[in-house]
């Protein structure tokens, strides 16, 4: 049986944006002041939503714990780490699914804050075979690509949380106080 067609990412975005702005997608008196607010939200909500999206990407490139849990039971083990089981990461992944990609984010840079080096290096192993068996990876050193891969969801979870201070509602007063904060240096 064939998986189900996601979604694309210009409907993604189109429910984002009408989700932050109470349009309806097939509104047809958008007016200049329409038109502006989805320019101001489609710019400051940018880096959330990419950021968000590469962050579920980063997981999809995994077997999903249905489609391997030994998989996750070695990536548990070997990062020594709560944060990463799907019972526990599992709710934040479908809320994210869902549009709301901070609790996801939090969880992942959670498991980051307390993994040791060796464990580090040990989920990297885990992740970096799993990415071989299911990528165009085979010729690269497991644990190269998995450390890329793991360095990758930590960066990407910080430009989540980053990027969610940037809301639009308040990316007005935001920008007012870095300006006057930057005003009398």
């Amino acid at each position: 049986m064939p998986l189900p067609r996601l979604r694309s990412y210009d409907d993604q975005l189109a429910d984002y944006l009408r989700g932050r702005l109470d349009i309806p997608l097939d509104s047809t008196g958008l007016d200049a002041r329409n038109v502006a607010d989805i320019a101001v939200v489609a710019a400051a909500a940018c880096e959330e939503f990419t950021a968000a999206t590469h962050l579920l990407d980063l997981l999809a490139a995994i077997p999903p714990p249905t489609g391997n849990p030994d998989f996750w039971q070695a990536l548990g083990k070997a990062s020594d780490t709560p944060h990463l089981i799907p019972a526990n990461i599992g709710p934040r992944v479908l809320r994210a699914l869902e549009g709301d990609p901070a609790g996801l984010a939090h969880q992942v840079l959670s498991a980051f804050g307390e993994i040791t080096a060796s464990h580090r290096a040990a989920a990297a192993k885990v992740v970096g075979g799993a990415l071989a068996d299911t990528a165009d990876l085979a010729g690269f050193d497991h644990t190269y690509i998995g450390t890329l891969w793991l360095t990758d969801l930590e960066q990407t979870a910080w430009r989540v949380l980053l990027a969610a201070r940037t809301r639009p509602e308040s990316f007005q007063a935001a920008r007012l106080t870095f300006r006057a904060g930057w005003k009398d240096a």
